[in-house]
């Protein structure tokens, strides 16, 4: 049994893990620290969810253990650009009248969040869903007029999730609250079979 050197990631590095780094770096002088890493998680089948090689995990694998003298990995490529300096570099040539300036260096600055899409898997690409559902609230506050009293705002924020509920589920909110409301009685006595998803007697929309 082979001694556990670390734990990374939810993975066992063991001593034959690092002998196989070393020897892999060793035979390969020429190869990239990226193109290392895309061999270890082939041998590995070291991959995401999604059948993606964890090449990136790997490399901060290989990063932490070469400082300790575990392995000995190529020299560097290109230098990572320091976010900081790249801004005002940036900010210095651009045209003050275009912004480019800020504008680049708010790319650079959130540079990890703004690029997880590319990383995480199911992850979108806007933010729209949450853009729509704020312009709702914002639409409804309007068209009441805003409320005089904290209980006049209790309901309409009721109205407004059960509108946004109807639309999410593709049911006609008009239709379902005509329906609940000339219905107490069956709503009252089956709650749950009166909820969007489940109303008997509401049309789709179109």
């Amino acid at each position: 049994m082979f001694k556990v050197v670390l734990s990374y990631r939810g993975r066992l590095i063991r001593e034959a893990d690092v002998v196989f780094l070393r020897e892999l770096t060793a035979h390969n002088p020429t190869l990239s620290r990226r193109r290392l890493s895309i061999k270890v998680c082939e041998a590995w089948q070291w991959v995401q969810p999604n059948s993606q090689l964890r090449d990136m995990v790997c490399r901060s694998l290989m990063l932490a253990l070469h400082p300790a003298g575990q392995i000995q990995l190529p020299a560097k490529r290109r230098e990572t650009i320091n976010n900081a300096i790249a801004h005002r570099r940036i900010a210095a040539v651009a045209d003050p009248q275009l912004r480019l300036g800020p504008a680049i260096g708010y790319l650079l600055k959130h540079w990890q969040p703004l690029t997880l899409f590319l990383r995480q898997a199911g992850a979108p690409v806007d933010n729209n869903a949450c853009e729509r559902a704020l312009k709702m609230t914002i639409l409804h506050r309007k068209n009441s007029l805003s409320y005089k009293t904290v209980n006049g705002a209790r309901v309409g924020d009721l109205f407004m999730s059960l509108i946004n509920t109807c639309r999410l589920n593709r049911i006609n909110p008009f239709a379902y609250l005509l329906a609940i409301a000339t219905h107490p009685a069956e709503v009252q006595t089956h709650p749950s079979a009166w909820l969007p998803w489940n109303s008997p007697v509401c049309d789709g929309l179109d």
